[in-house]
């Protein structure tokens, strides 16, 4: 793994050990990354359920300001922990340890883009999302116009009728996976 554009273009990426976590696909995250590039530049970025760190560490690669990681299992946690260091990016990235939704309180600045690659369990991840998007209704954590991607089944769906601080943008399926693209409206 490694990161595909932006001043650390080619860098390796240390992978997490064991099968707790599985990488973003690059085509996902190229996908991604073609779609928010104009909301990268100085953003605020949280990468969720961040495994390797890939997404929020190709954030800083293409110009975010500052990145977020919240991850639960310690051989991810390490990884990304690494993966900081190897990029020399410690004073823009932010590394925290634990549930995601309880750890999301920590993040002291409202954010301009957050992603969720949730994990696949016996919940499936449209139940992750719905949590999430809970979350973020009670808490003002997204600036006003910030986007919310979160990854899904592509035979999954989110309902968002509950959730009036967010418009739908677009699903796009991405072989067997979607990434579904929300804005904050006026919180």
């Amino acid at each position: 793994m490694h990161i595909i554009g932006g001043q650390f273009k080619k860098q390796k990426l240390q992978s997490p050990k064991g099968e707790q976590t599985r990488p973003t696909k690059n085509i996902l995250r190229e996908t991604f990354y073609n779609i928010c590039m104009p909301y990268i530049e100085g953003a605020i970025f949280v990468d969720l359920f961040a495994g390797s760190g890939a997404m929020g560490l190709e954030a800083l690669s293409r110009g975010a300001k500052h990145s977020y990681f919240i991850e639960a299992h310690r051989n991810a946690y390490i990884a990304i922990e690494k993966n900081i260091q190897h990029l020399k990016v410690k004073k823009s990235a932010t590394l925290i340890k634990g549930d995601v939704f309880q750890k999301l309180k920590c993040i002291d600045s409202r954010c301009d883009i957050i992603f969720a690659d949730p994990p696949y369990a016996k919940e499936n991840q449209a139940s992750y999302a719905v949590r999430l998007l809970e979350f973020l209704n009670r808490h003002s954590l997204l600036k006003e116009g910030g986007r919310l991607y979160i990854e899904i089944g592509s035979d999954e769906n989110i309902d968002l009728s509950s959730y009036s601080s967010f418009e739908f943008i677009k699903k796009r399926l991405i072989g067997s996976s979607a990434l579904v693209e929300m804005k904050q409206l006026a919180n």
